[in-house]
């Protein structure tokens, strides 16, 4: 999880169309703040110490969570996109884990 003293706020700027931290809509503003500061660390002790019983199918940000073992917490650890996320090419869209 980052330092919190860094936190660029998502304020709207009408003449260039973004927001402060160059996000164009507040879906991927929100998707920054969540990833920098509520994904826990790999070391962790919240990573697969949650039980299916008592966390959501999802994460906060529409993630599946892991295979029984979910993480503590609205993040779930090591999610990765694939099929064109980086490239920019997103027609492939698909998810995987990584541990």
């Amino acid at each position: 999880m980052g330092a919190q003293t860094a936190v660029v706020r998502p304020r709207w700027n009408p003449v260039s169309g973004q927001f402060a931290d160059g996000s164009t809509t507040i879906a991927e503003a929100f998707a920054r703040l969540v990833s920098l500061y509520g994904t826990p660390a790999a070391e962790s002790p919240a990573v697969n110490a949650g039980t299916s019983a008592q966390a959501p199918d999802e994460d906060i940000l529409g993630h599946p969570r892991n295979d029984g073992q979910p993480d503590i917490g609205a993040v779930e650890f090591g999610f990765l996109f694939a099929d064109g996320f980086e490239s920019g090419d997103t027609s492939a869209w698909s998810s995987t884990f990584s541990r």
